[in-house]
C-alpha cells in the first residue's frame, strides 16, 4: 500500500515557492474561495488513490475545509471534512453533472433546507467550466446521501493538518 506522506510538515518546507496558498487567511474573496474549491477539486483523483489510508486516520480525515456544510432543521448545521468529502464525492448527487456545461465534474460543497418540506439545495465548483453553481435541486437526494454515508474514525477534535499540507503530500 502506497503511504500518504507530508513534506510540509516539516517547517523549512512551509516557504516553498510551488505551493499555492489556499491556507484559510487566504480566503478573503469569492474569487480566492473559487480557487481553494478548484484545488481541491483538481486533486481530488490523487486525493481518492489514498482514501482507505485518509478515512482510516482521524488526522487525515477530519482535515477542515473552507465553505463546506450541510445543514437541515432535523440536523442542525454540520461541518464536513476531508474524508466526508472524498466519501461523498465518489457517487451521485454529490458528484453529478453540472448544468452549465453538461460536464460530469460537478463537485458538491455543500446543501441547506428542509428534508420535511423538500425545499432546499446545493451548491458546488465545477471541474470542467471552472464555476460556482447555485440552487442545485432537490434537497432531499443531497440529504440522504449525507445520512448514509459511512461515518469516519472517531475523533474529538479537528485536525491540525492544513489541506495544503495534503495536498503536498499528494504530489509527492
Amino acid at each position: 500500500m502506497t503511504s500518504l506522506y507530508f513534506p510540509l510538515l516539516n517547517d523549512n518546507s512551509l516557504k516553498s515557492s510551488e505551493q499555492t496558498d489556499i491556507s484559510h487567511n487566504s480566503l478573503e474573496t469569492p474569487e480566492d474561495l473559487l480557487h481553494y474549491e478548484l484545488t481541491l477539486i483538481d486533486a481530488v483523483p490523487s486525493l481518492l488513490k489514498f482514501y482507505d489510508e485518509i478515512f482510516d486516520n482521524p488526522e487525515l480525515y477530519y482535515v477542515p475545509i473552507e465553505g463546506v456544510g450541510f445543514g437541515s432543521i432535523i440536523t442542525g448545521s454540520t461541518q464536513l471534512f476531508l474524508g466526508d468529502l472524498l466519501t461523498l464525492w465518489q457517487d451521485e448527487p454529490w458528484h453529478t453533472t453540472c448544468p452549465k456545461c453538461n460536464s460530469q465534474s460537478l463537485f458538491i460543497f455543500g446543501a441547506g433546507g428542509s428534508p420535511l418540506s423538500g425545499s432546499g439545495s446545493a451548491w458546488g465548483v465545477c471541474r470542467e467550466c471552472r464555476e460556482n453553481i447555485n440552487g442545485i435541486t432537490p434537497f432531499g437526494n443531497f440529504f440522504g446521501a449525507v445520512l448514509h454515508k459511512a461515518p469516519g474514525p472517531k475523533q474529538e477534535k479537528i485536525s491540525s493538518i492544513t489541506l495544503e499540507q495534503i495536498l503536498a503530500g499528494v504530489k509527492s
